[in-house]
């Protein structure tokens, strides 16, 4: 039976699931009080999508290791990986409770608090693990993670060269420092140890091996074309996008590799550019660079970022179809974003429950709904409420530029359309989680990155209430001084 789980783990690591699931059913059927099997096959099923079955394959196992604190690990183990972190916590407290008391099961008992939110109880359980196992450079990096997230800068960069003192070739703590020394303006190190990414393994499936050297600004791209692939999430190629032009201006070409649902948003980039849609034939180039590496091979620092806005247009068909869809104007046009997409951790504290919008929504304004993806309660909730919504008519995030073109201000949470109405030169005031990502700095009411952008920052972990309020009182007072589009101007830093 050893060989057999065995087996099953070597094809779950080959990422071969329906091959592991079916050697997990035939192993079940011939030892079916085996809790380990159970898990494999919970594991693989999880890895199939099919979540349901899942987790009743692992409860199944939970259910067959009474006394086995090994079982219990791997079970929290694979209930982590599914983000079902309560499940998890449980199954390592099992573990712990028989004896498995080592830097594993501590660790990942962090981070499932973690996930949990349970911020001081995650640090608590870090400081206990290296205190124990000093070291341990993985507890060193979960701990620089929960400092980050409370906003102890400095505590949290002392624990991430700590890790990297006890193993300098530590990619996950070179990224992390990384973000870390960006969030803190320190652009010139930090951009630099940014380029570490692709040894993430967060990153590594998604570096681009070309046989052409990657371009870093120092070599003249004089009679050159310039191959220049997007990155990441949607908002990471809009907001570094400004960089492409400037690349243009050197370049006798550049070519920029972008996400399919961004291309017709981007085509309206300025200069000597062929856009190309992600997976499809490239044409030939001499030299290529990923799009977040640009800032480094301008040599950015906080000082010079360029803020040329707008550097995209929303097009002039499409906003002429817009406008004839919306109804005359009356009154100050607010477009509203809300929700991000979903995600564990800080990603997913980027949204706003739309009830929580009440307040705002109280206020004497036409207020749009720039969200494409709108839940059955939302939807349910906007008919309450006066909020234009309009998910059929948003086709792509051309659509979603003129219709902000057509809003005198935009109200965002930490989202790609935040991005794009920053880019398009609108008013934005854009409400921030307590530990917001690197690009909005960690205090302050503007960034250099949009200049037309306003920054309400959460004064309290979890505190959404505080954000509402103050961009409901501010707009209130605009619309007191009976203020249109040209009034709505950002707030000094």
């Amino acid at each position: 039976m050893a060989a057999g789980i065995s087996s099953i783990d070597t094809l779950l690591q080959q990422v071969q699931p329906l091959k592991a699931l079916a050697d997990a059913d035939r192993l079940a059927a011939r030892f079916p009080d085996c809790a380990a099997v159970h898990g494999k096959r919970g594991r693989a099923l999880a890895m199939l999508g099919r979540q349901d079955e899942a987790i009743t394959a692992l409860n199944h196992a939970v259910a067959l290791t009474p006394q086995k604190p090994d079982d219990y690990y791997s079970l929290g183990n694979t209930f982590l990986e599914l983000q079902l972190s309560k499940q998890a916590l449980a199954c390592y407290d099992q573990a712990l409770k028989r004896g498995r008391d080592n830097a594993g099961t501590r660790n990942n008992r962090g981070i499932a608090l973690f996930n949990l939110d349970r911020l001081d109880d995650a640090l608590a359980e870090f400081d206990d693990v290296v205190a124990r196992f000093p070291d341990n450079a993985l507890a060193w990096l979960n701990r620089a993670s929960i400092l980050r997230d409370l906003l102890r800068l400095e505590e949290a960069e002392d624990a991430l060269n700590r890790a990297l003192a006890l193993k300098p070739d530590y990619p996950e703590a070179q990224a992390k420092l990384a973000m870390l020394e960006l969030l803190m303006g320190r652009y010139d190190t930090g951009l630099r140890r940014y380029e570490t990414r692709w040894e993430n393994t967060a990153f590594r499936n998604q570096r681009r091996d070309f046989s052409q050297p990657q371009w870093t600004g120092e070599t003249s791209l004089d009679g050159k074309t310039l191959l220049i692939h997007a990155e990441q999430g949607f908002g990471d190629t809009v907001q570094f996008a400004r960089y492409v032009p400037m690349a243009a201006a050197q370049a006798a070409h550049v070519v920029f590799e972008v996400q399919e649902e961004l291309r017709p948003l981007l085509a309206t980039l300025k200069g000597n550019i062929t856009l190309v849609t992600a997976g499809q034939p490239l044409p030939p180039f001499d030299l290529h660079s990923p799009v977040m590496s640009l800032p480094l091979a301008f040599k950015t620092t906080l000082g010079s970022i360029p803020a040329a806005i707008p550097y995209l247009s929303a097009g002039a068909a499409r906003v002429a179809a817009w406008r004839e869809m919306l109804e005359d104007r009356r009154c100050l046009r607010v477009g509203l974003m809300w929700s991000g997409r979903p995600g564990p951790g800080a990603i997913g504290k980027r949204s706003i429950p739309l009830d929580l919008l009440a307040p705002l929504l109280s206020l004497p304004c036409e207020f749009h709904s720039l969200q494409k993806n709108i839940s059955g309660g939302e939807r349910l909730l906007s008919r309450q409420l006066p909020l234009h919504i309009h998910p059929a008519e948003m086709t792509g995030f051309a659509d979603t530029a003129a219709l902000i073109d057509l809003m005198d201000l935009v109200i965002s949470v930490d989202t790609s359309v935040a991005h794009i109405a920053g880019a398009l030169g609108k008013p934005l005031w854009l409400m921030l989680p307590w530990a917001a990502d690197w690009r909005w700095q960690r205090q302050g009411t503007g960034t250099p990155w949009y200049p037309s952008a306003t920054l309400f920052r959460q004064p309290a972990r979890n505190d959404w209430h505080s954000p509402i309020a103050n961009v409901a009182a501010q707009l209130g007072r605009l619309l007191g001084q009976d203020a249109g589009a040209e009034a709505i101007q950002p707030l000094t830093a």
